[in-house]
């Protein structure tokens, strides 16, 4: 397949050139995919994929177009390609668009980020797999009334990029993404939680870990009360953060956003964020990285990026285009989750430094409190503002978790956020794109009823 979307590539360059382009991308992909639910104790769905297509960017002076195809048959390929010149011709210009990328060199290979065993799975071995999280969860949970729901996504990717440029590289990785979801109904109450797993090795995802502990997780939030309003500290645990640094932090480092001014970190560069034990990157060669790869979705190498240093703000987040404006190094920071996509800015694997201690640790270090287990909200890109629902957590009094919460929100500005960084606890977990520990906030406004 490898050699085959290299040949691809070739051909659009040439074609591209002949009508007229004067740089050309060509960006090719193949994802086998397997995708299975469980619902009210059966299969809803258990489907096998195999999606397969071509973006083309083609530029004439500093006019760009776009286009793609769903398939790698040469005949579509090609009129997606006098598509792409066809819309650049006639595209504005965009007068801060330098170059594509130019790269020559030999990219890193990367350790963990494919698994021989994953690409061999069959679907009734998956089935298997996904099952087995559904019976411990049930086991865990014994004769309470419960409706189980579960998730397994399988994905075997192998992708190309080449330009007019001499930029050309491939690579193949695989993810493997398992999750149990329980709900049960107790005399007086009904509660919902969820676990799961996401890794680069199917060796690694343990379906009965995965189930107990979504069982254990959703007893513990049977009987939920609300508190009284107050300012307290919050521990934030590494689900909650994979959202909260996903969705929201992520666009804030987003030097896309800091050039229009939508960040609320656009005046920070340089400047004292959080404490002085407080370090973040952006680690695309992580071995075993759920996000990380040897380039980025331009064809630039990738590279770990240290954003935060000793709690002082030192990189964004760029792209080629964002950089070529800034005049600043590129960080490799192009993405795209489909080949449909124009590349866009987005993290690989934001690391967080751990500290010390479990969670344990840091609940018992805690006078009065809250623990937010996860949270689907994110702070307002321009002020910083988060108002978050703390979907999952705990009121904690005299260092010990007392009883489950509702209705309650978290707010808190992310500036405040970081400089209220109190502890920083051992227990990291790589979810998504991030990977960190607890962290426990010094002060949030608590609000619940």
């Amino acid at each position: 397949m490898k050699q085959e979307l290299f040949d691809l590539g070739e051909h659009v360059i040439r074609d591209a050139e002949k009508l007229g382009a004067q740089q050309v991308e060509a960006y090719l992909t193949s994802r086998k995919q397997i995708q299975i639910r469980v619902e009210q104790g059966t299969i809803k769905t258990a489907e096998e994929k195999h999606d397969v297509g071509c973006a083309i960017r083609t530029v004439i002076g500093k006019k760009l177009g776009f286009a793609f195809t769903s398939t790698i048959n040469r005949s579509d390929i090609q009129a997606s390609t006098k598509e792409a010149v066809s819309l650049a011709k006639f595209s504005l210009p965009d007068n801060e668009f330098h170059s594509f990328p130019t790269y020559s060199g030999s990219f890193r290979t990367l350790d963990g980020i494919y698994d021989p065993k994953t690409t061999q799975i069959t679907s009734e071995a998956a089935v298997e797999l996904l099952l087995r999280g559904i019976d411990a969860c049930k086991t865990k949970l014994g004769k309470e009334k419960a409706l189980i729901e579960g998730e397994l996504d399988i994905q075997v990717t192998e992708l190309a990029i080449i330009n007019s440029l001499d930029t050309s590289g491939s690579y193949r990785d695989t993810l493997i993404e398992l999750s149990v979801d329980p709900t049960i109904k107790s005399a007086n109450s009904q509660a919902s939680s969820f676990e799961f797993q996401i890794s680069r090795t199917l060796t690694e995802i343990d379906p009965e870990w995965i189930g107990r502990i979504a069982a254990t997780n959703t007893q513990n939030s049977l009987y939920p009360k609300t508190i009284k309003d107050a300012q307290l500290p919050v521990i934030f645990t590494p689900m909650a953060l994979d959202f909260l640094f996903r969705v929201g932090l992520a666009a804030a480092f987003n030097a896309e956003e800091i050039q229009m001014g939508r960040s609320y970190l656009a005046e920070s560069i340089d400047c004292q964020i959080a404490p002085s034990y407080f370090h973040l990157s952006d680690n695309a060669l992580l071995p075993k990285g759920n996000r990380s790869r040897p380039f980025d979705a331009e064809g630039y190498p990738s590279q770990n990026t240290e954003i935060i240093v000793d709690g002082e703000l030192n990189h964004f987040l760029h792209n080629s285009y964002t950089a070529h404006k800034a005049q600043l190094a590129n960080t490799g920071n192009a993405d795209r989750s489909s080949y449909q996509e124009f590349p866009r800015i987005a993290p690989s694997n934001l690391v967080i430094t751990p500290g010390k201690g479990t969670l344990d640790d840091l609940i018992a270090e805690m006078g009065r409190g809250i623990l937010c287990r996860f949270t689907f909200d994110k702070p307002n890109l321009s002020t910083g503002d988060l108002s978050a629902l703390v979907m999952e957590g705990y009121y904690i009094d005299k260092g010990e978790i007392q009883y489950p919460v509702k209705n309650t929100l978290i707010g808190i500005n992310m500036r405040d956020f970081f400089q209220g960084i109190t502890l920083i606890g051992a227990d990291t977990r790589s979810l998504h794109t991030v990977v960190s520990p607890s962290l426990v906030i010094e002060s949030a406004k608590i609000t619940s009823g």
